[in-house]
C-alpha cells in the first residue's frame, strides 16, 4: 500500500508527477517551451548566428580576407579587373586567343597573376576608378573615354615615350613593337623598331563586349568592380 499509495504514488504523484508536471513538465512546458515556443527565434538564430556562423561567418571570413587581398595588392582601385575564378578555368586560352583575334594578333592581357582561394586577378588594365597612367602623356594618347568611361590608348597619337606604362602601379601598359599590314615591324629612322603603349580597352570597337569573357567556354572568367565584393563573392562560388 506504501508502495502504492506512498512509494509508488509518491512516482505517480510526486516523482513521477514531478517528471511530468516538474521536470518533464519543465521539459515540456519550460525547456521545450522554450525549444519549440522560440523555434523561430531559435531557427533564426540558427539562420542568423549558428547557422549563419558557418554560412553567414565564413563568408564573412571570406570576405574580409577578399577585402584584405584586394587592398593589400591594391586591387580594390579596379572597376573593371579580370577575375578568374580557378576551379572552373581549364587554362585552355580561348580568352587569350580571343583577344588577339580581337587586336591584331596582339592579345592585350596575360593570363597570370595574383590568387587568393579560388580567384585570380589577371595582368589586365582594371580601368582604374583613379587612373594614375592618365598623368603625365604627353599628348593625351592614353585618357578615359567620355561615352563609356573606359580607358583607352589612341594609336595614332601615342608617341611610345612608355610614361603610362611606367606609371601603372600593376603593370599592365605594355610596350608593344607594332607591325606594317604585312606582318612587318615598323621602324624609325635609325631602323629601331617602334613601340607603342598597349594594353585592354574592353574591345571598346565590339558590340559584344569584351572577346576574352565571350570566349570562356566554361564561364570562369568575369570583368568586375572590385568594390562590389557581394557580387564577387558570389561568382567564385
Amino acid at each position: 500500500g506504501e508502495r502504492n499509495d506512498g512509494t509508488r504514488g509518491e512516482r505517480n504523484d510526486g516523482t513521477h508527477g514531478e517528471r511530468n508536471d516538474g521536470t518533464h513538465g519543465e521539459r515540456n512546458d519550460g525547456t521545450h517551451r522554450e525549444r519549440t515556443g522560440n523555434v523561430k527565434g531559435t531557427q533564426r538564430e540558427r539562420n542568423d548566428g549558428t547557422r549563419g556562423e558557418r554560412s553567414d561567418g565564413t563568408r564573412g571570413e571570406l570576405r574580409q580576407g577578399m577585402m584584405d587581398f584586394l587592398v593589400d595588392h591594391r586591387f580594390i582601385n579596379g572597376e573593371e579587373a579580370m577575375l578568374i575564378n580557378l576551379e572552373r578555368c581549364v587554362g585552355c586560352d580561348d580568352c587569350v586567343r580571343a583577344c588577339a583575334t580581337a587586336h591584331d594578333n596582339n592579345p592585350r592581357f596575360v593570363r597570370q597573376g595574383s590568387r587568393f582561394e579560388n580567384a585570380m586577378i589577371a595582368s589586365a588594365c582594371m580601368h582604374c576608378t583613379d587612373p594614375v597612367c592618365l598623368i603625365g602623356c604627353p599628348t593625351g594618347a592614353i585618357h578615359r573615354a567620355e561615352d563609356s568611361g573606359t580607358v583607352v590608348i589612341d594609336d595614332n597619337t601615342c608617341i611610345g615615350c612608355a610614361t603610362c606604362a611606367n606609371s601603372c602601379p600593376y603593370s599592365n601598359i605594355r610596350m608593344v613593337e607594332i607591325r606594317d599590314e604585312n606582318g612587318q615591324f615598323v621602324t624609325d629612322r635609325e631602323g629601331q623598331p617602334i613601340s607603342r603603349a598597349t594594353k585592354c580597352d574592353l574591345c571598346a570597337d565590339q558590340l559584344t563586349g569584351p572577346a576574352c569573357v565571350q570566349s570562356c567556354p566554361h564561364d570562369a572568367l568575369a570583368r568586375v568592380n572590385m568594390r562590389d565584393t557581394e557580387r564577387l563573392l558570389e561568382w567564385l562560388k
